[in-house]
């Protein structure tokens, strides 16, 4: 099998299968639109599509390391102070996705306020290199 980018001929096929397979592949119908989105098909011996992807560049918040002893109130201006400037960061970048892994209630309770959104699925890692 090869790996080719999708062509606009693919469309009708990967909106169809991206729909029958909605259950296992969680679509979010918006990634296509993003400046950095790139669809791959992967194509069998005749050269037809079997597998479609679209990937897409996100920033991700890595561990929050707060001063020990930082006050509630200071710690929720900090996170809003990185939150504002990642923003920017990403916006400029053409992301428009970033991500955070949490297991804190408070800082949950703070980024929902600020229109994070709890993402209820399994999230894998692969590292590449080393």
């Amino acid at each position: 099998m090869k790996v080719r980018a999708a062509k606009p001929t693919d469309a009708k096929a990967y909106s169809e299968w991206l729909t029958q397979n909605a259950g296992i592949g969680l679509p979010d119908y918006d990634v296509i639109t993003y400046p950095t989105a790139n669809t791959a098909a992967v194509v069998g011996k005749d050269g037809e599509p079997v597998l479609f992807n679209t990937v897409h560049l996100v920033l991700m918040q890595e561990s929050l390391a707060p001063q020990p002893g930082l006050g509630r109130l200071d710690g929720a201006r900090a996170i809003n102070a990185l939150h504002e400037t990642l923003k920017k960061l990403a916006a400029a970048s053409g992301v428009r996705e970033i991500w955070m892994e949490c297991t804190d209630p408070r800082i949950e309770k703070i980024a929902t306020k600020r229109g994070w959104k709890r993402v209820n699925r399994p999230v894998l890692k692969y590292k590449v290199g080393r």
